[in-house]
């Protein structure tokens, strides 16, 4: 069975995994969201 229709609120998973990283970094205070 395949997912053939795209979903506008979704990511790549690499952009998911990005956004996942960037989430947890500014959660711990380890990096600036400013600075992205």
């Amino acid at each position: 069975m395949s997912h053939a229709h795209n979903h506008d609120n979704e990511l790549d998973p690499f952009a998911a995994r990005v956004r996942a990283l960037e989430t947890i970094l500014t959660q711990k205070g380890l990096i600036d969201p400013a600075a992205i």
